[in-house]
């Protein structure tokens, strides 16, 4: 997709998802309802599938890609893997995460048990980034 994103783009990207992620809700506050002469809408994504509103991109990035048994690899410091990993699991695509080395047990768990959780000797993204390129499947996304 290139940028600037049509109105066109948006259409198309939810008629890929919206039958794998959840429909969050709106939660309104009227002014002053937080010390503020306003009022204030809330789309609560920490509802959706993986905890973030990421899920949405990562099915939509899945759903658009060719079809490759190789699968797919991604590098992630948090919401973006467990993400990829959990639309990667609900589409049936194999897939390698590559998680920071410091990153807690729980939040991968968190992912899915069919996803190969891999773990990086590097502190950094760029560390990562570096690692992940060798593994990335020759075919795969």
């Amino acid at each position: 997709m290139t940028l600037p994103v049509s109105r066109n783009d948006i259409a198309a990207a939810y008629a890929r998802i919206k039958d794998h992620v959840r429909h969050t809700p709106l939660m309104h506050l009227g002014p002053n309802a937080l010390g503020l002469d306003c009022s204030v809408t809330f789309k609560l994504e920490f509802l959706q599938h993986a905890g973030s509103f990421k899920t949405r991109g990562a099915f939509n990035s899945l759903l658009s890609m060719a079809p490759n048994s190789a699968g797919i690899t991604a590098a992630s410091g948090g919401n973006h893997g467990a993400s990829v990993a959990f639309a990667a699991r609900k589409l049936g695509i194999k897939a390698k995460i590559l998680f920071p080395r410091f990153h807690p047990p729980s939040r991968s768990r968190q992912s899915g048990c069919m996803v190969r959780m891999l773990w990086s000797a590097g502190r950094g993204m760029m560390m990562r980034r570096r690692r992940v390129t060798p593994m990335r499947p020759r075919r795969g996304r």
